[in-house]
């Protein structure tokens, strides 16, 4: 008798599992193959940058990514957690000098977690306008006229093609410096 029941509920245990491997492989099917078409346009992006004071190139990188040649909309959100934080009146430069590019700047000190660098982005993360988001640290910088030239565009093409290859084995840190090095850095 037990015997019986015993092999009845691992037989329903089974069941449902295989009923929730089918459930889970048609989402991910579903998922994957919604890709917005792009007909070969660029898609618009958001860069985060989080900063935390003032280094000795800080406006020169920043001004990199400012003065990239990209054909969609760029939105560049600066980020700092305290109101005094040296990299504002940057952040301001960078405004004044580059009136025609979209760059926001957020002073949030809320902290969501123990790394604050996290923190920043999560709290810079609510501006983002764009569906491509990249992440880019406050030294890196855009060093040629070819790389302001292709550098978004090659980075916006990686993040929205179907093989990700690159990224997806460098793990989850290194994905973030890969791509931002691939943006100009």
């Amino acid at each position: 008798m037990i015997i019986q029941w015993l092999s009845d509920f691992c037989f329903l245990a089974a069941c449902i599992g295989c009923l929730y491997l089918a459930t889970a492989a048609a989402m991910v099917l579903r998922f994957r193959g919604h890709r917005p078409s792009t007909n070969g346009q660029p898609l618009p992006v958001t860069i985060l940058k989080p900063l935390h004071g003032e280094g000795p190139r800080l406006f020169r990188c920043l001004a990199s990514f400012c003065s990239q040649r990209y054909p969609a909309p760029v939105q560049i959100v600066f980020g700092v957690e305290e109101a005094a934080d040296a990299a504002i009146p940057l952040v301001k430069q960078l405004q004044a000098a580059f009136p025609e590019s979209k760059i926001e700047l957020r002073i949030d000190p809320r902290a969501h977690g123990g790394n604050r660098k996290i923190s920043n982005l999560a709290n810079m993360a609510a501006l983002a306008d764009h569906d491509i988001v990249i992440l880019a640290d406050s030294d890196i910088e855009v060093s040629s006229q070819r790389d302001r030239r292709r550098g978004l565009q090659a980075c916006a093409a990686l993040l929205r093609s179907h093989d990700r290859a690159p990224a997806r084995h460098a793990g989850p840190n290194r994905r973030v410096r890969a791509i931002c090095r691939f943006a100009g850095g």
